[in-house]
């Protein structure tokens, strides 16, 4: 029964930290849908630390989906 909630947690944070990541991608957009920044600087630092969350927001999300399937499958 652990498994299967803690399963759940990090399915539901990984998922979180993937909303927060296209959140914050729109709210950069403009009328065009073009992203704006306002150095080529910011742009790199956001880029780089977006990719970092988002790499780990996936294997968060992977591993709870794993733990989903172990907890139901010692049920």
């Amino acid at each position: 029964m652990g498994y299967l909630l803690l399963g759940f947690l990090l399915v539901i944070a990984g998922g979180a930290g993937s909303i927060f990541l296209n959140r914050r991608a729109f709210y950069r957009r403009n009328a065009a849908g073009l992203e704006e920044f306002k150095s080529f600087g910011s742009m790199f630092k956001s880029r780089i630390i977006e990719g970092g969350i988002a790499i780990f927001s996936y294997l968060v999300l992977a591993i709870g989906a794993v733990l989903v399937i172990v907890g139901f499958s010692n049920l």
